[in-house]
């Protein structure tokens, strides 16, 4: 079952989906899932919901606020801690429902939002779960940043030193392979070289 949802946060209506499984009995466990650096619940969470609905938990997809279908201003504008309080109030509307069993809440983030159900999860007690798929995509050193383990980059293209080096640097331009290419950049629809500027 869908059925469209609100809730507030600081103000602001924070529009979403709520999917329940088709079989079953509920109440169901839930998983609250938000996107990543400027997704809506339109884009990939979706695909993702539909295999943990059929696993026979419920799923409570939103928009941050300012995003989508939510209220919020400036429109467009990405604020992180705006966005965990909207985790935060999404877990405190998820536990009202009486299709959904209060005690198994669990948070779900991808990319950008990989990062906000870590806070959510070690802040607000009433999180049951965290899942995140998420990893870093700013070069060798973005990983030791990230992670500060003392291994070795997997792209091994990009000659990074070791993770949690005392003294992280990224490596020069003539340093990287001319094999990378920044599979984001588009000029007419044509890929383009990030490093050049130059037509793939």
């Amino acid at each position: 079952m869908r059925k469209s949802v609100e809730f507030n946060s600081k103000g602001s209506k924070i529009r979403g989906v709520l999917v329940t499984p088709d079989g079953g009995k509920g109440p169901y466990p839930v998983a609250v899932m938000g996107g990543g650096w400027c997704y809506v619940k339109e884009i990939v969470l979706p695909h993702y919901a539909e295999n943990i609905v059929k696993a026979g938990v419920a799923v409570l997809m939103f928009d941050y606020r300012g995003l989508g279908e939510s209220e919020g201003e400036p429109r467009q504008h990405i604020d992180p801690w705006g966005q965990v309080e909207d985790y935060k109030n999404a877990i405190s509307f998820c536990a009202t429902q009486p299709e959904i069993d209060a005690n198994r809440i669990g948070i779900w983030g991808i990319s950008y939002a990989g990062g906000h159900v870590i806070i959510v999860g070690a802040t607000e007690q009433t999180t049951g779960g965290i899942l995140f798929r998420s990893r870093s995509r700013a070069g060798g050193n973005g990983c030791g940043r990230t992670t500060g383990r003392k291994t070795r980059c997997r792209r091994a293209s990009c000659g990074s030193p070791e993770r949690g080096s005392s003294s992280p640097s990224l490596p020069s331009p003539s340093a990287r392979s001319p094999r990378r290419r920044c599979t984001m950049a588009r000029r007419n629809g044509a890929r383009v070289d990030c490093a050049s500027g130059a037509s793939a």
